[in-house]
């Protein structure tokens, strides 16, 4: 009888954003419960969000740990256990935190190659890794943390002899080409990266580059829902595309969900409760993302098109306080907006349980979904 084949050893190098952050520890957590040893390479206050996970995966017989390198705030001009993304407040902190992030590769680099793995998954944000990877002679799998689709319109895009380049204005609608549907866009739904090109674009190139040299990519989401983009992905990319989503089922039940990243600033009765209270098909659930705050003006439209809907709503926005003052509060809010909309609706200022609450719309009462990424 043959014996079966030893574990592989697997390097997670996720980056400091939740969006990014916990889907690929979710994913790492597929392969530790098939029996590979998966270390997750981050800094101590990353590694604090999922670690009641991975002790409970370990008393579960589960190889998977952290492996931590203290995060360099004080050189980067960032408060202490300031690591991630969700704790920026602008562009300028942000590009503090990719500062810090780029302190560490030398550090991270020196780790790898003294304790080589068989495989590096990696964040695109970290494109110092496919060199290392081909160095060591080991497959480096890329993870963008959003779906195939997307990366295709992206692709396409970026050339010289792109749509958008030549419209005339930036509400002149102008199809993308080469994909396997016909896709109609306008230039201003575009990121600004895309319009027109800044330092972010060149970076976008750099994660391109890197890409290609990579074994594949791996991605949060499932075959069946984009096939057709995955294979003209893998026919303009050469390499593999690997579908292990969503990462999301991992968590089983409602305290797993509820905990999953950082603390919540609401309950699974509140949400319960709120939801219990609705019609079916009557909620809107709206998210952008943890890395995405919006500007006061921006917000008080927002808001403003909530209000005149008539729909009820689940809001979540980052960067607000709870208990702020009326004239912080009218700057992003109409006046009286909560008053008015009090038995329609819940502001959630902060974190929130994401998955357990669309698992309750979906169970309760089914609703439409404006969010960033559910998985």
């Amino acid at each position: 009888m043959e014996s079966p084949p030893r574990p592989l050893s697997l390097y997670f190098i996720p980056m400091l954003a939740p969006g990014h952050l916990i889907p690929l520890f979710e994913m790492s957590r597929l392969f530790s419960a098939r029996g590979h040893r998966v270390t997750i390479i981050t800094t101590p206050s990353n590694a604090a969000i999922f670690q009641k996970t991975i002790d409970q995966d370990v008393v579960a017989g589960r190889p998977i740990s952290t492996h931590t390198f203290p995060f360099p705030s004080k050189e980067v001009g960032l408060p202490e256990g300031h690591e991630n993304h969700f704790f920026t407040k602008d562009i300028a902190e942000a590009t503090k935190l990719h500062n810090g992030m780029h302190l560490l590769k030398d550090k991270m680099e020196e780790f790898i190659s003294d304790n080589p793995p068989d495989c590096i998954f990696s964040d695109m944000f970290h494109p110092w890794t496919a060199n290392l990877a081909i160095k060591l002679r080991i497959p480096r799998i890329v993870f963008h943390a959003t779906c195939i689709f997307a990366m295709t319109l992206k692709d396409s895009m970026r050339k010289p002899d792109s749509p958008h380049l030549y419209v005339q204005s930036d509400d002149e609608p102008f199809l993308i080409p080469g994909l396997p549907d016909p896709i109609t866009m306008i230039r201003s739904a575009l990121p600004d990266y895309v319009r027109t090109p800044n330092g972010y674009t060149q970076l976008m190139e750099q994660f391109r580059e890197a890409e290609l040299k990579s074994y594949g990519v791996l991605v949060n989401n499932f075959y069946e829902l984009e096939s057709d983009y995955c294979e003209h992905y893998k026919k303009i990319m050469g390499h593999k595309v690997f579908h292990v989503g969503p990462a999301a089922l991992t968590h089983r039940n409602a305290a797993e969900q509820v905990n999953r990243g950082h603390r919540t600033v609401v309950g699974e009765h509140e949400c319960l409760s709120f939801l219990n209270s609705r019609k079916s098909s009557s909620v809107l659930y709206i998210c952008f993302g943890s890395s995405c705050i919006f500007p006061d003006n921006q917000l008080m439209e927002i808001a403003c098109g909530i209000e005149a809907s008539g729909h009820q709503f689940i809001w979540v926005v980052f960067g607000k306080e709870e208990n702020e003052e009326d004239e912080e509060k009218n700057k992003w809010l109409p006046t009286g907006f909560e008053e008015r909309t009090k038995d329609k609706g819940m502001i959630i200022r902060g974190w929130a349980p994401q998955v357990l609450i669309l698992d309750l719309l979906e169970w309760w009462a089914p609703s439409v979904d404006l969010l960033g990424s559910k998985w």
